[in-house]
């Protein structure tokens, strides 16, 4: 159900949910689900860039909460717990460029 708003005695229907942002908030809300928090969010509150994020992500290091939107794609939600998690594993890690393997050319 779309949000709605009053106006004047009539109501109409409020402007489309034209982000997943707005998609996930509005289905918070709905739900009574804990507060969460958009991945580039997250990094902030983590203390790393998003692409270090999407990198753990990718190798499977983290595991926030995800809602699978209609067309497929996978939203990632944050909860204070997620990123709690994140910091752990932040401080866990060694910072910096790592070192390049023995085969590699320069």
């Amino acid at each position: 159900m779309m949000p709605v708003r009053k106006t004047g005695g009539r109501t109409e229907r409020t402007r489309l949910l034209t982000s997943v942002t707005d998609y996930a908030n509005y289905h918070c809300k709905e739900k009574r689900m804990p507060k969460t928090f958009s991945t580039p969010r997250a990094a902030k509150l983590i203390g790393v860039h998003v692409i270090t994020v999407h990198r753990w992500l990718a190798e499977g290091l983290i595991e926030p909460a995800s809602v699978e939107l209609e067309d497929g794609r996978k939203l990632w939600r944050w909860t204070d717990a997620d990123i709690a998690a994140a910091i752990k594993l932040k401080e866990s890690r060694k910072s910096g460029p790592k070192p390049k393997s023995p085969g590699r050319k320069k």
